[in-house]
């Protein structure tokens, strides 16, 4: 929220992007809000593993997603290069470089278990946007 008004991811943000195209990220956020607001997708119906087997590996395909997206959000927009240079000259043992190449080397051992869609989705939302 900003000045008290919600801000609609779909609606405000990405159908503004121009550039770069960002297709397999606007086909995902759908599914995401049908299945995470009150609708009739947000429930679970069965819990038998061999029925929700697909549901399960879609669900971490999602996390890995995120993953990915939460890496690029902290490194390029929450981590100021003034933190960054706090970190260096206050910090005896560079735990933030530790944490970053940790998290790092995360992302890229999950993001092979997942489609080239499912990287698609990482890229664009990493990528640099252009807004109308």
């Amino acid at each position: 929220m900003v000045a008290g008004e919600t801000i609609y991811f779909g609606n405000s943000i990405l159908k503004k992007i121009e550039s770069p195209e960002i297709a397999e990220l606007r086909r995902l956020w759908p599914s995401l809000c049908q299945f995470s607001h009150a609708t009739i997708y947000s429930y679970q119906v069965e819990t038998e593993f061999k029925v929700v087997k697909q549901e399960i590996l879609g669900n971490l395909a999602m996390l890995i997603m995120l993953l990915g997206r939460n890496f690029h959000l902290i490194n390029r927009h929450f981590i100021t290069p003034s933190m960054k240079r706090c970190n260096k000259r206050y910090c005896k043992n560079g735990d933030y470089t530790k944490s970053r190449d940790a998290a790092k080397e995360a992302v890229k051992t999950a993001s092979q278990y997942i489609s080239k869609e499912g990287e698609s989705i990482i890229r664009e939302y990493s990528s640099s946007w252009k807004i109308k």
